[in-house]
Parts: C-alpha cells; structure tokens; sequence
C-alpha cells in the first residue's frame, strides 16, 4: 500500500531531499525530479539497484519513474483516433471523470437519434 510522503509531497529520488509540489529539479542536488535512483519518490527512503518497489512505503519505482504514471501517449492517440467518441483513450489514461462523461454523451446522443 501506498502511502504519502511525511511532508505531503515527493522526495528527490537522487538526494532523498524533500521537494516542493511542482518542482522541475532538487534544489539541493540539481537532478531534475525521478531522474535519481538512489532514493523513493514517495517517503526518500533509500533503494538499490535494481529494485522495483520501495520496502518502506510500497511505492512502484521502476527505471528512475513511477510506474503508475507511464502510459503510452502513442497508445492513448490511437485509442483517441479510433474510439474517441466513447472515451476509451481517457479511460486508459485513468480520467475517469471525462472518460464517463465522454461515454454518456454518446449513448444518449447515439439513442437520442434514432428518435
């Protein structure tokens, strides 16, 4: 299970500092923000090479990015081209919001026209 990080935001995944919500790069080291792999995104803890979760808070850390947040752009533009009208491509990106909305303003205009 994931938990936040103690300060509410992320940590710099190569010092471990904390950093503020929307930083680019660490202002203590300069790497810029999931570019380390020394250090969880999540709580700063330290990781090792090649570990792909952090044992100290569960969050997914896999090639220096989270896991949770590498979806393929190509993959959601080809669902936008082909299944756009049902929000599919919104779906995937986990916009669950729009997704569902897109979804249902195209059954009620797919049914409204056959009336």
């Amino acid at each position: 299970m994931v938990t936040s990080g103690s300060s509410g935001g992320t940590f710099c995944t190569q010092c471990g500092t904390p950093m503020s919500s929307g930083a680019a790069t660490c202002t203590s080291c300069g790497f810029a923000m999931y570019a380390g792999r020394n250090n969880c995104w999540n709580c700063g803890a330290q990781t090792a090479a090649g570990q792909a979760v952090c044992t100290s808070c569960g969050a997914a850390v896999v090639g220096g990015t989270v896991a949770t947040g590498s979806k393929s752009k190509i993959a959601a533009g080809l669902l936008g081209i082909f299944l756009g009208g049902f929000g599919i491509h919104k779906f995937y990106l986990r916009y669950t919001t729009p997704a569902v909305i897109m979804l249902v303003a195209c059954i009620i205009g797919f049914c409204g026209s056959f009336l």
